[in-house]
C-alpha cells in the first residue's frame, strides 16, 4: 500500500527544450494538417506565433520523458509493471512554441484506493512554467493494480 505520507511530496523541477522537429513528428502522427500552426514554420509565424506552436496534449507525453514520474513511484516503492494510466487533464494558460525552454514541477496531491485496496490511485499535479510564469497544469492520475487483494 502506498503511505499517504506521500501526498504533498514535489519532486524536483526538471527543464526542457522544446524541439521543432519532435513537435512536428507529434502533429504527424495525431493528424494535424501539415499546413497548419503546429506542423508549419510560416503558417506559424503568418498567424502571430514565433515558431510552431506546441499541441495541447504534447507535455503530457514529454512529463513522461522526464524523471519526475519515475522517481515519484520509485520513492513510494511502486513496481512499474502494475501501473496504469487513469485519468488526465491539462490547463493552459499560455502558448507554448518551439524553442522555448519549460519547467515540470510536479507533487503528489492525493492516495486513495478502490476495489477493496485492489486498485489505488495516486494524483500528482504538474505545474509547467517558462521563464518562472505558469505556463500550464497537469493533473494524472496513476492507477497500481495489487494483484490478490481482496
Amino acid at each position: 500500500m502506498i503511505d499517504r505520507s506521500v501526498i504533498g511530496r514535489e519532486t524536483l523541477s526538471e527543464a526542457v527544450t522544446l524541439e521543432r522537429s519532435r513537435l512536428r513528428l507529434f502533429a504527424r502522427l495525431l493528424g494535424y494538417p501539415p499546413d497548419g500552426v503546429h506542423r508549419d514554420l510560416a503558417a506559424a509565424r503568418a498567424a502571430g506565433h514565433p515558431d510552431l506552436v506546441v499541441p495541447p496534449t504534447y507535455l503530457a507525453g514529454l512529463e513522461t520523458e522526464t524523471e519526475a514520474i519515475y522517481r515519484t513511484l520509485e520513492d513510494v516503492g511502486v513496481d512499474l509493471a502494475a501501473v496504469l494510466n487513469g485519468e488526465q487533464h491539462f490547463t493552459h494558460h499560455r502558448p507554448l512554441h518551439a524553442g522555448d525552454e519549460i519547467v515540470f514541477t510536479t507533487r503528489v496531491t492525493d492516495v486513495y484506493a478502490r476495489g477493496g485496496g485492489r486498485l489505488e490511485l495516486l494524483v500528482r499535479e504538474s505545474a509547467v512554467t517558462r521563464a518562472g510564469e505558469l505556463v500550464a497544469e497537469l493533473r494524472n492520475t496513476i492507477v497500481v493494480v495489487h494483484e490478490g487483494a481482496a
